[in-house]
């Protein structure tokens, strides 16, 4: 219906960049990967996907030398943002901006349906490696794609059949309660009676100091950061929504198969955490009972969720996500860029979506050794001024 749910974002990246190899190494990775050439038709009544033989890339570039930089980072929104026809148009594109002589920003926007964030970061890669043999005359150093996004449904099919999915059914069955609690965030406006999606984005910074300290009591309590980071935002929707039961939904890559891992598709596969905050936990309680529901979630993590949502019978209420209504994720995925000399400045762009009621996202930058966060939110519930609110309150 036009909604463009996007995955990607921007670089920026301070060589002299040659669009015509640019061009031709996006035409090679498009033609690597047969998800990057799929489009969605209806036949009775469902969508199939189908792939093109043929490969068209979404190429273009874009001289502003010129311009102010808010003139600039509109542009790429806007091209970031740009819907899809999933039946007729490349679900991926490429764009240069030429801000300078060495001066370039790359920008890449590809439709979810297709990809996931392991996707993007293999794509960049690749990008790069090739358009760097390219550029010395040499063949691209990238092993051979042995399989695909088909092999890893048919592997999921055959492990839906066989005795270890019902042993992960029924450990969800009882990591989850009968009645699934519902976040009862206190919003600034009715919800709606069917569930939109639209979003926003407020950007956030956890500062040096705070972020050693996060580190720190990861290390203190045998923990990880994601750990400590998904305990706080427990927290956070414990002291808004006043409920101790909260499940949190976070995604896992969904490639348990080293054969899968550098195959682009849409592998996530979100896990409802359930943690619950009764009977005041001491802050070392409070990790404990995150890292368990984790691990616990993590030894299971192969069951689909969509399957979960049916195996559990749980009604469907058309105002808001089903299992869960806020997500948490951490990305840790490093591209590894220096054996180019090459680096990237990550430009952040908003996203529009408001999959869920609030979505916490968080990434290290090894450069300055801060977690930068973003908090999306659904803009029909809540005001962008509530959500500053709450990543203030975040950090503290």
């Amino acid at each position: 219906d036009g909604f463009a749910y996007n995955i990607g974002g921007a670089v920026e990246v301070r060589v002299e960049l040659e669009p015509e190899l640019m061009a031709a190494a996006f035409r090679t990775v498009v033609e690597r990967h047969p998800s990057l050439r799929a489009s969605f038709v209806r036949e009775r009544g469902g969508p199939v996907q189908r792939i093109s033989a043929e490969v068209d890339p979404d190429f273009a570039v874009f001289d502003v030398e010129r311009l102010p930089w808010d003139e600039v980072h509109e542009m790429i929104v806007r091209e970031y943002r740009r819907p899809y026809d999933l039946e007729h148009d490349p679900l991926v594109r490429l764009r240069l901006f030429r801000r300078g002589t060495a001066r370039w920003v790359i920008m890449k926007a590809v439709h979810h349906i297709v990809s996931d964030a392991i996707s993007t970061f293999t794509f960049i890669e690749e990008l790069l490696e090739i358009y760097e043999a390219l550029r010395r005359g040499r063949a691209p150093q990238l092993p051979p794609v042995t399989a695909r996004y088909l092999d890893f449904l048919n592997r999921q099919n055959a492990f839906l059949a066989g005795p270890e999915a019902s042993a992960m059914l029924e450990y969800w069955r009882s990591r989850l309660p009968a009645d699934v609690p519902v976040l009862s965030l206190p919003t600034d406006k009715p919800r709606p009676a069917v569930q939109t999606h639209n979003g926003a984005s407020e950007f956030f910074v956890l500062d040096e100091e705070l972020s050693a300290r996060v580190r720190a009591l990861a290390a203190e309590h045998d923990a990880t950061v994601f750990v400590v980071l998904l305990s706080a935002y427990y927290l956070l929707l414990h002291a808004y929504a006043g409920q101790d039961d909260i499940i949190v939904g976070s995604p896992v890559t969904g490639r348990t198969d080293e054969e899968f891992a550098g195959v682009y598709g849409y592998f996530v596969n979100p896990l409802p955490l359930h943690v619950s905050l009764s009977g005041a936990p001491t802050v070392a309680e409070l990790l404990d009972r995150v890292r368990t529901s984790v691990l616990g979630g993590l030894d299971n993590q192969e069951y689909p969720f969509v399957l979960l949502v049916e195996e559990l019978g749980l009604q469907h209420d058309p105002s808001r996500s089903a299992v869960f209504q806020a997500m948490f994720i951490l990305l840790h995925h490093k591209v590894a860029t220096e054996k180019y000399g090459y680096r990237l400045e990550y430009i952040e762009l908003p996203e529009e979506e408001g999959q869920f009621d609030l979505t916490l996202s968080a990434y290290e930058d090894e450069s300055d050794r801060r977690f930068h966060c973003v908090l999306k939110y659904n803009t029909d519930l809540f005001h962008a001024g509530t959500v500053a609110r709450m990543a203030r309150h975040y950090v503290t």
